[in-house]
């Protein structure tokens, strides 16, 4: 293809990439879509910190749940 072809070609491409910018405000939407994603990565890192904590809990528990049924085996082994 010859270079003045080439040339033109890619100036219409990028004054259609322009254009269609402009007319649809990719920009905007694309800003909108981070503020969007950010808000729920947010809401989705607090849920998971609630989670983390609430499994720690039960951990908690439940070793504690196993050691007094360990004492109370042993306890009853001694009888």
């Amino acid at each position: 293809m010859p270079d003045d072809v080439l040339s033109d070609l890619q100036e219409n491409l990028q004054e259609v990439l322009e254009s269609t910018v402009k007319k649809y405000d990719l920009n905007y939407q694309v800003e909108e879509s981070k503020k969007i994603l950010t808000e729920k990565l947010d809401e989705l890192s607090c849920k998971s910190e609630l989670l983390n904590g609430t499994v720690c809990k039960l951990m908690v528990s439940l070793s504690v749940y196993c050691l007094v049924y360990l004492c109370i085996v042993i306890y009853c082994d001694r009888e």
